[in-house]
């Protein structure tokens, strides 16, 4: 759920009806098919009014987000039990404003080589005694990078950006096949 679809006028206008329509959807949904909804409030873009008054660098930016936090909570909040106030903050507080590398705000994230090394690096979390919850896999559909455009291309499913049309990548049905494995074999 992105901040500036949901909150129109600079992130401090009306709540985009539609919008959060089409995620109120999305949670209702997500169960039906054996996922559990996490909720992202803010991916990493700012309504461009917010970032052109300093972006996080200024306190209203901090309670235009509470807010929406509030207006998010009275739609799927009921129906939602893991919320990630912000994605990558890690990533956007130094790239984005520290370094400028990025837009203000937008974060890449680090891969750790592969998918399965990654699923391994969680289940040795787990078998450590980390209390791991959930994994979310990012990112589902190749998709715009502020700092890099269209040219990267790290998606689970391929964009033909022209077209639009999707094909699922091989990533995609390996990481089926460990939820798969990994559902078979839960006690």
């Amino acid at each position: 759920m992105d901040l500036p679809r949901n909150i129109v006028f600079g992130g401090s206008g009306p709540a985009n009806g539609p919008g959060l329509d089409l995620y109120d959807q999305l949670v209702d949904r997500l169960p039906a098919v054996g996922i559990q909804p996490m909720v992202t409030l803010h991916r990493g873009d700012l309504p461009q009014g917010l970032q052109d008054a300093g972006g996080w660098l200024m306190r209203d930016t901090a309670l235009r987000s509470g807010e929406y936090a509030q207006i998010v909570a009275g739609r799927p909040g009921d129906r939602v039990i893991h919320w990630c106030p912000v994605n990558e903050p890690h990533v956007m507080t130094p790239r984005g404003h520290a370094q400028t590398e990025l837009a203000p705000g937008r974060g890449l994230l680090s891969r750790i080589g592969s998918l399965d090394a990654h699923l391994r690096a969680v289940a040795d979390a787990v078998d450590r005694g980390v209390d791991v919850r959930g994994h979310r896999c990012w990112s589902l559909l190749d998709h715009f990078e502020g700092a890099d455009g269209w040219t990267q291309r790290f998606g689970r499913v391929h964009v033909d950006f022209e077209t639009l049309g999707r094909t699922p990548e091989r990533s995609f049905a390996g990481y089926a096949q460990k939820i798969r494995a990994h559902r078979e074999s839960a006690p």
